[in-house]
């Protein structure tokens, strides 16, 4: 079954889309997709910690 929740797609339509895909071990797959543009408004919330950035911020800066 897929469940489609679109209300993140809102004011982004037209953009490339981004997927993050899960592989579970018992064959399944989940698929995160979102608009390009939704994924960079995330990321730029994202502030630097102290020093530097970290994690998943410090390779998309």
């Amino acid at each position: 079954m897929e469940i489609i929740n679109s209300k993140y797609f809102e004011g982004f339509e037209g953009e490339e889309k981004i997927q993050f895909r899960r592989y579970l071990s018992n064959g399944d797959t989940y698929i995160l997709r979102m608009w390009d543009g939704y994924f960079d408004e995330i990321m730029r919330q994202i502030e630097p910690e102290k020093d530097s950035w970290t994690g998943f911020a410090y390779y998309y800066n």
